[in-house]
């Protein structure tokens, strides 16, 4: 998982099919790591091809950390975090969903924004403005229904070196 996603971090773009298998293999890990607390699903419509897309790396994996740290209880056993891609024509909507309670374990002022938040936006400001396409992050909390993470990516197409059905459900 190191090398893949310090793979992944040295291109400017990468096959949407590497990015869903990183964001999965760093799952599979973390769950292990918190003791089964959580399960997860990623879920793709199997008629977009994952490896004629292209996509900036390491966009979506610290919003899917951040769904585990503050989104799940790690004593629990019933954390849930949902990854829905859905593809329209250019454009990449990435839906993090977490089913915590809508609220991050640290205090934090109505005016900040996180680094991490602030660092993405600014990238994909740069995405957008380059291929003039909509780009941007949308975060919404509700105590009752967890948190959801909205990301819209401009994509590329690449060359397709083979077909792979690339969804799963965990």
């Amino acid at each position: 998982m190191l090398r893949s996603s310090l793979q992944l971090s040295r291109e400017s773009w990468v096959k949407l099919s590497e990015e869903i298998e990183a964001l999965e293999n760093y799952l599979s890990l973390q769950k292990m790591r918190y003791d089964d607390a959580f399960n997860y699903q990623i879920n793709i419509d199997e008629v977009h091809e994952t490896e004629s897309m292209l996509v900036p790396p390491m966009l979506m994996q610290p919003f899917v950390e951040n769904a585990i740290l503050h989104g799940i209880n790690p004593n629990g056993k019933n954390g849930l975090i949902t990854i829905n891609f859905d593809i329209e024509n250019e454009i990449l909507v990435v839906n993090i969903k977490d089913n915590g309670n809508g609220k991050s374990t640290v205090v934090k002022s109505s005016t900040h924004q996180s680094l991490l938040t602030r660092i993405s936006k600014e990238r994909l400001s740069y995405i957008a403005k380059e291929s003039g396409l909509n780009a941007g992050i949308d975060i919404k909390n509700d105590e009752k229904l967890g948190t959801v993470v909205t990301i819209t990516i401009p994509i590329k197409s690449g060359e397709c070196k083979n077909k792979k059905r690339l969804y799963s459900i965990k």
